[in-house]
């Protein structure tokens, strides 16, 4: 087996860059990354398909993860009873298609299990850039590919469960703001942010809050950033509690460390 079928390469597609890149370091020299256009037009997948055939870049599996900002989350209202999973897929797709249109039915829609007082939890990527990944990968003779939104690689590096409380992941223009209660997802605000988005992040929750017909009370607030500065303060509601995900070294998560 040639050396680079062993190797292990992860891009990140953004809505303004396709990143490829390879964690970790040999002999104190980090690996390379490239950035090309992104998968929204006909020049994007082919710069995709051209890169994973070229010498610098082969690899025997491909970790894609995909930015938040690409990825549609819902929250359906509780069914009130356990569902099958192609139950949940059913009332999940019902929600997008309401939110989005009936395009929304073609998508690649992958459901979390939650209580039936809690609602079903989905991520919908669009069937266009889910296809146009895979092609690349087939083209380029990849067989070990393995798709995932920000939401779920970040969470898997988060400290423990978010049981109570706001869970609030940023990256460079969007961020994803998600409550739990007794361990299930019970909203989810995903949204452009600014640079200064760690001014907003009190007014925005409080809003957040009020929307779901609640009144603020004090709650735990964890921030993790990925790819963008992490406040050294986090500005969350008063009587509120704050805490910082951090890789080991501090300061916010790299694309390539997650």
């Amino acid at each position: 087996m040639s050396r680079w079928r062993s190797e292990s390469l992860r891009i990140v597609l953004r809505p303004t860059e396709t990143l490829l890149l390879r964690a970790g370091r040999v002999g104190g020299n980090t690996f390379p990354r490239q950035s090309i256009a992104p998968l929204d037009d006909g020049q994007g997948r082919e710069a995709l398909a051209e890169s994973l055939t070229s010498p610098g870049w082969r690899a025997g599996r491909l970790d894609v993860v995909i930015s938040n900002a690409l990825v549609r989350y819902v929250v359906t209202e509780p069914p009130g009873a356990f569902l099958s999973r192609s139950e949940e897929r059913a009332l999940a797709t019902a929600r997008l298609a309401a939110i989005y249109g009936e395009t929304a039915r073609d998508w690649r829609l992958v459901t979390q299990s939650q209580p039936p007082d809690a609602g079903v939890f989905a991520a919908a990527i669009p069937a266009a850039l889910f296809d146009a990944v895979r092609a690349a990968a087939a083209k380029a003779g990849i067989r070990r590919l393995r798709l995932r939104p920000l939401l779920d690689v970040a969470g898997a590096r988060a400290k423990g469960p978010f049981a109570n409380g706001w869970w609030v992941l940023a990256e460079p223009g969007w961020w994803c703001l998600l409550e739990a209660h007794r361990g299930a997802w019970r909203q989810i605000v995903s949204e452009p942010c600014v640079p200064e988005w760690p001014e907003h992040l009190a007014l925005r929750l409080e809003r957040a809050v009020l929307a779901a017909g609640r009144a603020p009370s004090p709650m735990p607030v964890r921030v993790q950033a990925v790819g963008t500065p992490l406040p050294d303060r986090i500005d969350h509601p008063a009587g509120w509690t704050g805490e910082r995900v951090e890789p080991k070294g501090g300061g916010a998560w790299h694309w390539e460390a997650l």
